[in-house]
């Protein structure tokens, strides 16, 4: 008998953010919000949307889900497009914390409902965590210099009894000049403090949350587990995965953090100005503050043991966070104190402690980040490299107590923190046990032969090292710029000397400008090797693969061009990897010029090398126009997307992202998939069962007969509706997912996301072939890179433990068995970021290639990225879904008891008044 089916198509869009409209292939006046039982399915952030009028004779009903407002913030009101300037300059400022987010995630996690958040955060999350908070602390430090050592000290002297202070800085300073030193730096310790908490409200406007009224939270939620165990299953199927705490215990000890750090560089300077009574209790202050520092970072690494804050743990934990930050301010109270009682003396000594401090982080940051390098070894290999590291630290202990009054012993101090680091890294990776249950290739299939956590950790001390040189050396720079620097010049009106004789000169640490010269090293090797790769734009090997389409023969020529340039843009992996070990030199470069340049034998071995002087003027003076170009480039960027809209700036850097939950640092870019991904599985719900807001919550409805899903998802959207596919199966409601076709295109499964995040998207859980390292110099990277589809995992073998949800995304999708087809994916060779998901080049079932002349252009336009939807295999890709599909439901209603069910099941009311409309048949 045939059948009839409501069939939703529910259309996402990708990194893009097509809006509804061009989804919906409709003119931007016909979009209205979808509607269940008179409620809007949508909001300003998100939501559902359907044409006006629905085209006649169309097989599905079509819905289009936006969530690009979901990672893009825009201040209302007056504010207007200056206050999101600032804001978008905020979120600058938090891009290190969301890439230090990547590595957290990139290491080997495991599911396990037997942990309450569902996931089991495996080897090198407490490292990760102590990554994350040196992050904040370094760009306090560099907040800090700026404004206690460049401002409130070295711009204030007394020359023959008068008071003096930098010409440039602003009348309002005015005010500082009758106070003393410590009194000074008490004034402006708030700075940084002040810095990171805006930081940290940047990232928490950006929060978003499933809150829907139709199917919230409470339509999603997680059953209880009883005595079965989901043990060792996919993680995008942890039932807590995308729930969102609404508290951040981590946040709190983060600005704690900043608090002791900033009492202890007031209480480093108080106790090494002072005498008697102030000098005991500034070197009280300053033990601590220290001790205060240590407790932190160990509640940090202890707390890495979960994801988030389990719900039991919640309140004491917080309660932890608040304790320490009240003691935080208790002894800051205490260091402010000591500083305005140091007495007026030695005001032209230099602020050490600012100075120091960074070295010693950059240190501490560069170890954590080379670590990420072991943490997806294997057992064996861990234990080696972990007995190395732990004889190379155990050493360094010695050979430092051994030193220990011979050198100073701020410097001393610093060197022991980094052999602690060694020891804890070694420590680690002793414990490390057992590894990833499933890993058929090893590390041959994931990105950088399993070192994307270090990776991702250097290119976040890149991005934290260039905001923290452009700070201090543009505060630098600027107060140098005053009169105080330079005199006219009575003989010559026309010019004037530089700098004014027996002026004193605003010194600026030398690690900060070495930071300067660590990025100017990354631009280099990034421009070598894209010079490197120019010629690949001629070449012609491969990329005639898949030939093109008869229907656009005389286009060849215009079709080439774009297939070498997409091949050539493919290199992100060859590309990050190069930056990441040209941020590894700079910064081993710099600390070691740093060391050298800061000891006195060094300093003069330094001064003596032929050429050092010329090296050390060009070197500032590149790396202070490098600085201020990037700084502007910054800015610039900043402005025009606040002039454009509310978006944040470099959209597609936060997409990519932002899409994992922030675990790794509190104050990152906040993650939409918490809201996307329950929000999308809320809607298949929705559809497939008829849900309204009446029903009972308690009690989920069964999926209705005639109902089904098209998923069609662009770039991201794909991993968003994975995901959400996943969720539906970690929310028990497995039931629905034979109901649900998907339908892929554009997008970076295989190469990107399954290599970089093998236990999120890898081979073993999408079922797709695993692939290799892409080949840098030839003209396709991807070619020929293949690897053999993994092998189906295994079943769970103790009887208490309940099969477990690792089914891979094939399976996930066709548990009927017999040959449906439930999934297609359409690419082309012209997009950039458009790869097949089963193998290359797409010569298979599942992957079809698209037409790549764009289909409504006026003219002749090679197609790339976007417009899928209008495309002809689009249209053909989804009819082969439903038509398949429609054979399998055929077939059910030819069993006897289908028969029965569906005769019963029609008898009943319906709810609603949805149409429906003809089964596309072969």
């Amino acid at each position: 008998m045939p059948s009839e089916s409501e069939i939703l198509e529910l259309r996402v869009h990708g990194v893009l953010n097509s809006p509804p409209y061009e989804m919906l292939c409709v003119e931007p006046d016909e979009v209205v919000p979808a509607r269940s039982g008179g409620i809007k399915l949508a909001d300003d952030r998100a939501g559902f949307y359907r044409a006006k009028t629905r085209p006649r004779n169309a097989p599905t009903t079509l819905e289009a889900y936006s969530w690009g407002k979901l990672d893009r913030f825009g201040l209302p009101g007056f504010l207007g497009k200056a206050g999101r300037t600032f804001y978008n300059l905020g979120w600058f400022l938090i891009a290190p914390f969301g890439f230090a987010n990547v590595a957290y995630w990139s290491r080997v996690v495991k599911a396990n409902d037997r942990r309450e958040d569902g996931v089991d955060p495996g080897t090198g999350a407490s490292l990760v965590r102590l990554f994350g908070l040196l992050l904040t602390l370094l760009l306090a430090a560099a907040i800090a210099t700026a404004v206690m050592d460049l401002v409130a000290v070295q711009c204030f002297r007394i020359q023959d009894t008068t008071q003096q202070m930098c010409n440039n800085l602003p009348h309002w300073f005015d005010g500082l000049r009758a106070l003393t030193r410590g009194q000074r730096l008490a004034a402006v310790s708030p700075f940084p403090i002040l810095a990171v908490v805006l930081l940290a409200v940047v990232g928490w406007l950006g929060d978003v949350r499933f809150r829907t009224r139709i199917n919230g939270e409470r339509r999603v939620s997680v059953p209880p587990a009883g005595g079965s165990q989901l043990v060792d299953s996919v993680v995008l199927a942890a039932p807590h995965l995308w729930i969102r705490r609404a508290n951040s215990p981590t946040g709190v000890l983060h600005i704690a953090a900043t608090v002791q750090f900033t009492a202890f560089l007031l209480a480093a300077d108080a106790s090494s100005r002072s005498t008697g009574d102030n000098a005991t209790a500034a070197s009280t202050v300053f033990a601590v503050s220290c001790a205060l520092l240590s407790v932190t970072a160990v509640a940090v690494l202890i707390w890495a043991k979960s994801i988030r804050a389990p719900r039991r743990d919640t309140s004491p934990r917080m309660r932890f966070a608040v304790v320490t930050f009240l003691l935080s301010a208790f002894v800051y109270a205490g260091a402010i104190t000591v500083a305005v009682r140091t007495p007026a003396a030695n005001e032209t000594a230099p602020f050490t402690a600012a100075q120091l401090a960074p070295t010693v982080l950059v240190a501490l940051l560069t170890i954590l980040a080379v670590s990420g390098c072991f943490m997806r070894l294997n057992q064996r290999s861990a234990v080696i490299w972990g007995l190395a590291l732990l004889l190379v630290g155990v050493a360094g202990l010695m050979v430092t107590a051994t030193m220990w009054d011979s050198a100073p012993a701020p410097v001393l101090a610093g060197f022991e923190l980094c052999d602690a680091a060694v020891v804890l890294v070694a420590g680690t990776l002793l414990a490390q046990g057992r590894r990833a249950t499933e890993r058929p290739f090893g590390r041959k299939a994931e990105a950088w032969h399993g070192m994307t956590p270090a990776v991702t950790m250097f290119v976040s001390i890149l991005f934290q090292a260039f905001y923290a040189s452009a700070i201090v050396v543009g505060t630098g720079n600027w107060l140098r710029g005053g009169s105080l620097l330079w005199t006219q010049d009575t003989g010559e009106p026309l010019f004037r000397d530089v700098t004014a004789q027996g002026t004193v000169d605003i010194s600026v640490p030398f690690i900060y400008r070495a930071f300067g010269g660590a990025v100017l090293a990354v631009l280099a090797a990034e421009a070598l090797l894209i010079v490197a790769l120019l010629p690949k734009l001629r070449g012609s090997v491969n990329i005639g693969n898949p030939p093109v389409d008869q229907a656009e023969e005389h286009f060849v020529a215009d079709i080439m061009a774009v297939r070498r340039r997409s091949a050539l843009l493919q290199r992100g992996e060859p590309l990050l990897g190069v930056a990441s070990a040209a941020t590894a030199f700079g910064v081993a470069a710099s600390l070691a010029l740093t060391i050298l340049h800061g000891n006195g034998d060094g300093h003069q071995w330094l001064q003596s090398r032929w050429g050092w002087h010329f090296v050390s003027v060009a070197g500032a003076w590149v790396t202070t126009s490098a600085l201020a170009a990037g700084g502007l480039v910054i800015v610039g960027i900043a402005v025009s997307s606040a002039a454009r809209g509310t978006n944040r700036p470099i959209g597609l850097l936060w997409d990519l992202v932002a899409w994992l939950p922030r675990a790794a640092h509190p104050f990152g870019p906040a993650c939409y998939f918490e809201r996307a991904v329950p929000e999308l599985a809320g809607r298949m719900i929705q559809w497939l069962t008829d849900e309204s807001d009446k029903d009972d919550p308690a009690e989920p409805k069964p999926a209705l007969p005639d109902r089904r899903v098209l998923l069609a998802t662009h770039s991201l959207g794909a991993v968003l509706g994975i995901a959400a596919l996943y969720h539906l199966a970690a929310i028990g409601r497995n039931d629905l997912l034979p109901n649900i076709r998907l339908l892929t295109f554009g997008v970076q499964l295989r190469p990107y996301f399954g290599r970089f995040f093998p236990e999120l998207c890898g081979p073993n859980v999408l079922g797709t072939h695993g692939l290799r390292h892409p080949r840098t110099f030839a003209t396709d990277p991807w070619w020929d890179r293949d690897l053999p589809r993994p092998p189906r995992p295994g079943q769970a073998a103790q009887p208490a433990v309940r099969p477990r949800v690792h089914l891979r995304l094939d399976d996930l999708l066709d548990n009927r068995g017999g040959n449906a087809t439930a999934w297609q994916n359409i690419w082309r060779r012209t997009d950039p970021l458009g790869f097949p998901v089963s193998s290359y080049p797409g010569q298979n079932a599942l992957d079809l290639p698209a037409l790549e002349i764009e289909p409504d252009s006026y003219q002749a336009v090679v197609a790339e990225h976007g417009n899928y939807f209008r495309t002809t295999m689009y249209t053909q890709a989804r009819e082969r879904l439903l038509e398949n599909w429609e054979n399998v439901v055929a077939a059910d209603h030819g069993r006897p008891a289908a028969r029965i069910i569906t005769a019963f099941l029609a008898l009943l009311p319906r709810q609603g008044s949805l149409r429906k409309f003809p089964a596309v048949r072969s």
